[in-house]
């Protein structure tokens, strides 16, 4: 009798693990919805030494953007209330939301972009600068699993560089700014040097980085323009990513023009980053994107919103593929103009 009542027990062992599991948040995939039950920290990095961004109310929504716990932590974006933070959160503090509860209607706030009548003609220094908030990247390259952190290849000669693009943080309020804003190299010029590294060997890099990059880099701008090419680097391994390959797991290198029909070596670069594509839901696509890569009407205009960035490793392509280094990177939002519609955001298109 013991023998044919084991399997029922071993079932109901079963069932109540699952139960259990669901209850504190275990085994919750990327997209999983997850609910607070208590009051939580949403903290910047998966552990307890870093301080809390902020403190979500009990009953929070949440939904997970990276498979699985790390050290006990849940990688989220916020839902409800609303405003699009990201962070990490303790799994036992949450608990998965069936289907059937997730909020119907959870629509993040849309971010506020303060000057789109009159976009500014140069980059203030006294423009807000939110603390970088990073996780390690967890992918598969030629199915193979692999690991990512946030400062990029180990041994890598611009980590800091490298944890400004790996960057998952995002901007609620934005700057509309004009194109030469950025793209003009007198208004907004760089240190001598490939790498930060490089800057920081010398008195005169020291003062440059102190006085041409630090106090603009990090501000959140939008900028509109046209796109010339999309080049995505599927094919290309950079420290940033870890040397991986794939789509998933590498960047767009997008050259944004200031006026129509301008020549790429007038180009802005700004990128799209695998954590921010995948933070998207795989809503960002080049199709998406195809009649407004090297549009052949002035209408197709787009709309680029995210983190100004100085790249300094890509000297070598000025005057050909950039005409600076300052770059959007990454890129948090991407809006289209669609006639008869107005803007759209690509998400929806």
């Amino acid at each position: 009798m013991p023998r044919r009542n084991a399997p029922a027990t071993a079932t109901a062992v079963t069932a109540l693990s699952l139960l259990l599991a669901a209850a504190h948040g275990a085994g919750a995939q990327e997209g999983t919805h997850l609910r607070t039950t208590t009051r939580l920290n949403l903290r910047p990095a998966p552990d307890t030494l870093h301080p809390p961004m902020r403190v979500l109310s009990r009953g929070a929504e949440l939904v997970v953007i990276a498979p699985d716990s790390e050290q006990g932590f849940y990688h989220v974006v916020v839902l409800v209330p609303s405003r699009r933070d990201t962070g990490w959160v303790a799994a036992r503090y949450v608990r998965v939301l069936p289907a059937e509860h997730v909020a119907m209607a959870a629509p993040e706030l849309a971010p506020v972009i303060e000057g789109l009548d009159a976009p500014a003609s140069s980059i203030s220094a006294d423009w807000e600068k939110e603390p970088i908030r990073h996780s390690t990247w967890k992918g598969t390259d030629h199915d193979t699993a692999y690991s990512c952190p946030f400062k990029g290849l180990k041994g890598n000669d611009d980590p800091e560089t490298n944890e400004r693009k790996n960057r998952v943080d995002v901007p609620t309020r934005y700057h509309a700014v004009q194109f030469a804003a950025i793209a003009d190299s007198a208004t907004m010029p760089w240190p001598k040097g490939k790498t930060r590294p490089a800057w920081d060997k010398t008195a005169k890099g020291r003062a440059d980085r102190a006085s041409m990059v630090t106090p603009f880099e990090g501000a959140a701008v939008t900028v509109t323009g046209f796109i010339r090419v999309i080049r995505p680097q599927s094919g290309n391994s950079e420290s940033t990513n870890c040397g991986a390959n794939g789509e998933a797991n590498t960047d767009w290198h997008i050259a944004l023009v200031g006026e129509f029909a301008a020549p790429e070596s007038l180009a802005m670069v700004v990128e799209p980053t695998p954590r921010m594509k995948k933070l998207h839901h795989g809503k960002w696509t080049r199709a998406k994107l195809a009649d407004y890569e090297n549009p052949s009407d002035d209408a197709d205009s787009v709309r680029v919103s995210g983190f100004l960035m100085l790249d300094p490793e890509h000297m070598n392509h000025m005057h050909k593929y950039r005409q600076t280094l300052w770059e959007i990177h990454p890129v948090t939002r991407i809006e289209v103009f669609v006639k008869g519609t107005g803007w759209v955001e690509l998400d929806d298109l």
